[in-house]
């Protein structure tokens, strides 16, 4: 055989090996990218959510059709259930918009991308924004973010590349780039090779897995396999000590806020030139959470948070955008819910997975007062408006003090995790 021959066989054997791996990664779809169909028991759960989440809704979105979107972060995008019987007819389909990490600057990015689609113009009347005080607190810059359950990476390229329009609403005119390495990357990355493997083994495995629905809902199956490993009070232990890593050294400043403002600010113009209604909602926590706040000297800056975002909303409304704003981070009934003791295996909690991850049950309840359902809870939630705010505050503060009363065992948690902790470096 001469050398050109030989060459050009294995050139031919390569290129016959590509073709096959590229079948193969893109029939199984494990970032949702090709839209190919989901099998039951070889690929309809897609575990790689868990670290390409915004590649994922980067496509997926782009084929959903929704008249409501839900923003925000993990704990709208696993509390929120798109299919639930909560939401009003009339406001159906429903995408769930939301990302592990997701802050209200990279939400807006994916919703401008959303409506750049020409049914968007007509289809899309509602917004549900969830909002994280923690993500409005200055901080060195990252491009991930972490939960109780892991790492939250980039994706397979900047997702900056594979969107169609710049932060700031423009097209982005080398968005076919971003969407030739992503193909490139699902098809023949060793990485897009794994997960294909991962994703058959994972169909497989009755275990819960992660998976992310066709509505965009990141599911809660690895809470229920993790709770049922650990138990619940290992995940929260879990929670606290990501919050106490991220928030306590250094202790970040509300004053680094002003992104995070700005965004909802542009969130609401833009509702408002598009006759979309926006529902503002301040995500619920655990008081276990909302107590290691206060041990870390934020609960001022938390008030002062709230009191920004309702000037906002009302400024926003007094300038035509139909907005509400609502506070579901208070020490009601469900966020004093005893968490189980360490090594309890068997306990389960109603309302939330860890400190700060909401079940599906109380995102019900929230939707139900947000839109007036007949099953709306009385008392949970309040609509934050310039003659509401403060005498909300002060019986968040007033219902904190009941709480301590209450369940002091529960309510000094949050101190002797801060009391245990390292000193932060520089501090005597």
């Amino acid at each position: 055989m001469t050398p050109a021959r030989f060459l050009a066989t294995v050139l031919g054997f390569a290129a016959l090996v590509a073709i096959a791996i590229g079948c193969f990664t893109a029939v199984i779809d494990p970032y949702l990218i090709f839209d190919s169909p989901r099998r039951p028991g070889l690929d309809a759960i897609k575990p790689a959510v868990e670290s390409h989440e915004p590649l994922m809704k980067a496509y997926q979105s782009e084929r959903a059709r929704a008249r409501t979107v839900i923003m925000g972060s993990s704990r709208f995008d696993i509390g929120l259930d798109p299919a639930s019987a909560a939401w009003p007819a009339s406001l159906q389909p429903v995408y769930n918009l939301g990302l592990i990490g997701g802050d209200t600057p990279t939400g807006l990015r994916y919703l401008r991308n959303m409506l750049q689609l020409d049914r968007y113009s007509d289809e899309a009347r509602v917004l549900v924004v969830g909002l994280d005080f923690e993500l409005f607190l200055s901080r060195p810059p990252q491009v991930v973010g972490t939960s109780a359950l892991g790492t939250l990476e980039d994706g397979l390229s900047d997702p900056g590349q594979r969107l169609a329009v710049l932060a700031d609403g423009s097209r982005n005119p080398d968005r076919w780039l971003g969407v030739f390495k992503d193909y490139l990357a699902a098809t023949l990355s060793l990485t897009a090779i794994a997960d294909s493997v991962l994703t058959i083994y994972a169909n497989r495995d009755p275990t819960p897995q992660l998976d992310m629905e066709a509505d965009g809902h990141f599911s809660e199956g690895r809470y229920r396999h993790e709770i049922d490993r650990v138990g619940v009070a290992a995940l929260f232990y879990r929670q606290d000590e990501a919050t106490l890593r991220q928030f306590r050294c250094p202790k970040r400043s509300l004053e680094g806020a002003g992104a995070g403002m700005e965004a909802v600010r542009q969130l609401l113009e833009l509702a408002r030139s598009r006759q979309i209604k926006v529902y503002l909602a301040i995500a619920p926590s655990h008081a276990q959470h909302l107590d290691l706040l206060e041990q870390l000297g934020y609960w001022q800056d938390f008030d002062d948070w709230k009191r920004q975002l309702t000037a906002l909303t009302a400024q926003a409304a007094a300038s035509g955008t139909d907005v509400q704003l609502w506070d579901f981070a208070g020490y009601e009934p469900y966020a004093t819910e005893p968490v189980p003791a360490r090594g309890d295996g068997t306990s389960r909690l109603r309302w939330f997975w860890d400190s700060v991850h909401s079940t599906t049950v109380l995102g019900d309840l929230m939707l139900a007062r947000m839109f007036e359902r007949p099953q709306s809870p009385a008392g949970y939630g309040t609509l934050l408006t310039p003659g509401s705010i403060e005498a909300r505050l002060a019986r968040v503060r007033a219902d904190r003090q009941d709480y301590l009363r209450r369940m002091p065992e529960s309510a000094q948690v949050a101190a002797r995790i801060v009391a245990v902790a390292s000193p932060c470096a520089g501090s005597r």
